[in-house]
């Protein structure tokens, strides 16, 4: 989870920064500004995620991201019970078939020795 959550940050920031790129326009020193304030904010998390996913850094990434790491670990965990659940169930089922079939098959068999 620590490596998917770091990552899905760096990636976000790559992806405003190139979808504002095209917004501003550099006609105007604010604009200019803008755009590299925001430029600066995409290398500094790119930085502080790679940072952040040594074991080394552990405890800092545990008082930045907690609560984010909690909420990804939540989902997944989630949707990983969800999945077993469904498996489980088609299992389940497929097992209930063929049980129905064979004593279907038991059924005709003991019909038909019986005609």
């Amino acid at each position: 989870v620590k490596i998917s959550l770091l990552c899905f940050i760096s990636t976000a920031m790559y992806l405003l920064t190139n979808v504002t790129a095209p917004v501003l326009v550099f006609a105007s020193v604010h604009s200019d500004f803008a755009w590299r304030i925001i430029i600066c904010c995409d290398v500094y998390s790119s930085f502080v995620c790679v940072w952040l996913s040594f074991e080394k850094f552990d405890r800092w990434y545990q008082a930045l991201c907690h609560c984010c790491h909690a909420q990804c670990l939540s989902f997944c965990e989630n949707r990983i019970w969800h999945f077993k659940r469904h498996v489980n169930l088609r299992q389940q089922v497929n097992n209930s078939s063929e049980q129905c079939a064979q004593h279907v098959e038991i059924r005709t068999m003991q019909t038909e020795g019986n005609q």
